[in-house]
């Protein structure tokens, strides 16, 4: 065998070794970005949160009380965590803070328009709306893992 063809060998290994370590790199780490944030289930808490935060404002005797579409948050958060499996507070946060936060500028728009502060109403209702939605979320989970949960 030949210098150059020793040399040709060598290199075609090392590329296949480098293109197999390149789709092994890229495998491993697809997965685990796509992992962290699921779109579908985004929408689904989006859905299912605001749906919650609204419907107390329908009713007519309830709707009178402060807050009462919190409450309504924090249990649809309760159901979404005690229905679900997997632990997906990332999407059930940003659902919340999301839901809260169009719900506090669509009823103030005129005080954040002309007070121009419009990013405080939005600061303020992400915040309450995480904090809301992920405490609730997180109760629905402990509430379904202890009714699952063998007696020892």
């Amino acid at each position: 065998m030949s210098t150059d063809e020793v040399l040709r060998e060598r290199e075609e290994t090392e590329t296949t070794h480098s293109e197999s370590e390149t789709t092994s790199l890229r495998d491993r780490f697809i997965p685990s970005i796509t992992g962290l944030f699921s779109p579908r289930y985004f929408l689904i808490a989006l859905v299912v949160l605001s749906v919650g935060l609204f419907t107390p404002s329908l009713l007519p005797i309830v709707s009178a009380l402060p807050g009462i579409g919190l409450v309504g948050l924090f249990v649809a958060a309760f159901a979404l965590g005690g229905v679900g499996s997997d632990r997906r507070y990332l999407e059930v946060g940003v659902a919340g803070a999301a839901a809260v936060s169009v719900s506090i500028l669509s009823r103030y728009m005129t005080i954040a328009l002309v007070g121009s502060s419009m990013t405080e109403f939005a600061t303020i209702g992400f915040g309450v709306g995480v904090l809301v939605a992920v405490i609730g979320y997180y109760f629905g989970r402990d509430f379904r893992d202890g009714l699952t949960r063998d007696i020892e």
